[in-house]
């Protein structure tokens, strides 16, 4: 009996150490598999560099500072044509158009032909030119026999054949010869300006030649009235010519700035087409009338559009420096990147770490950009190798997703 009694307790106490081992046993292999696991829970915004990387990069990191900001009054303008620099063109003589040159929004250069038109007046002006050169020739043949009946009055008046008073005469009638001989050249020159006028060549060309529509100026087509085959007459629209070099930005300022306006003062612009880029201006003009409905007045401002990104009829921001200024926090331009579309910064945390900081952006000054949202001041982030960091980023997002 005693000795039942011991191997059952001999059996209870094999039982428990096989429970304590294999327990043990359970959480060893627990802990070699989550060793061997990647870490589920690594931050994605973290960007890790070897010390060799990261040297050989050559970070170079600026700190987010505080500093007082010029603060612009921004007011929404239009892109519009520059008016000094823009030309109506319309037809000069009643006639028909054979045929039109040009397309809406072609470049064209001055003196190019923009259309041609048939006109009776080429007609008319040839036949005067040629008038003008039979009257003129007429007109010197008999001031040649004026000259010779002169002279040879005055050879018989001085061999005493005739008497003086016919020497007068024939004085007299050289001297009404060459006043018709002037007038017949005269009548010629007219002629030949009026051809001229036309745009035709008086030694060449025929009574039936097109008369040209030029372009005064060079610069973008606008606008075309002209069709062929249509009725055109003098004051007949038929182009807008626009150089499109310099424009005008229209903006509306409220009554309670109008103080704080000066002409010549510098301003600049902003568009949607070109959020990364601003463009200099000068304001030309301060209206002289309040609009009754939005108490606004209008100030034109001369922008240069040599490159032409700027388009007419665009809508623009005009920043208006008005002296104003405020505590801001900026940091370099060269630090925001841009990802996904969003404004990016990576703060340095250390030992080669960087963290990818998302970030809201505001005015820009003097190669800084101010940063509202998602950096305090005194923070360092990197500047020069910002893109770098961005191309790692990117890279180890797509690695992931593959």
């Amino acid at each position: 009996m005693k000795m039942h009694r011991n191997l059952i307790q001999l059996l209870a106490l094999l039982i428990l150490l096989f429970t304590l081992i294999s327990a043990g046993c359970r959480k060893a292999a627990s802990e070699n598999v989550q060793a061997n696991e990647p870490d589920a829970k690594a931050d994605p915004n973290i960007i890790e560099l070897s010390p060799d990387s990261a040297r050989y990069a050559q970070f170079v990191e600026t700190e987010v500072v505080e500093q007082l900001l010029t603060v612009p009054l921004r007011v929404t303008g239009r892109v519009v044509v520059n008016e000094e620099r823009t030309v109506h063109v319309g037809a000069l003589f009643e006639g028909r158009v054979e045929k039109v040159l040009v397309q809406l929004g072609d470049r064209v250069r001055q003196g190019q032909v923009l259309a041609l038109m048939h006109t009776h007046e080429v007609h008319d002006a040839r036949a005067d030119n040629d008038k003008a050169h039979a009257e003129l020739d007429m007109k010197n043949s008999q001031l040649a026999f004026a000259k010779s009946a002169y002279e040879r009055a005055q050879r018989l008046y001085r061999a005493k054949a005739i008497a003086y008073r016919e020497v007068e005469e024939a004085e007299n009638a050289l001297k009404a010869a060459e006043q018709e001989a002037r007038r017949a050249t005269a009548e010629l020159e007219r002629t030949v300006a009026n051809l001229e006028h036309l745009g035709l060549n008086e030694k060449s060309g025929t009574y039936d030649d097109s008369v040209s529509i030029t372009a005064p100026i060079s610069g973008v087509i606008m606008s075309r009235d002209l069709t062929p085959g249509a009725a055109a007459t003098p004051g007949t629209p038929a182009f807008t010519i626009s150089n499109l070099a310099s424009l005008w930005v229209v903006a509306e300022v409220g009554e309670r700035y109008l103080a704080s306006i000066k002409r010549g003062a510098t301003v600049t612009i902003e568009v949607a087409a070109f959020p990364d880029t601003t463009f200099t201006g000068k304001v030309v003009r301060i209206g002289d009338q309040l609009s009754p409905q939005t108490r606004t007045v209008e100030v034109r401002c001369l922008v240069e559009n040599q490159a032409g990104r700027l388009k007419p009829e665009m809508y623009a921001t005009v920043n208006l420096n008005l002296g104003e200024t405020a505590m801001a926090q900026m940091v370099s331009e060269q630090a925001v990147q841009e990802i996904d579309g969003q404004s990016v910064v990576f703060v340095s945390t250390g030992n080669h770490r960087f963290e990818k900081r998302e970030v809201t952006t505001g005015r820009k000054q003097n190669g800084l950009v101010e940063i509202t949202k998602g950096v305090e001041a005194g923070q360092k982030v990197v500047a020069q190798g910002s893109f770098l960091l961005k191309s790692e980023f990117l890279k180890s997002r797509f690695a992931e997703e593959e």
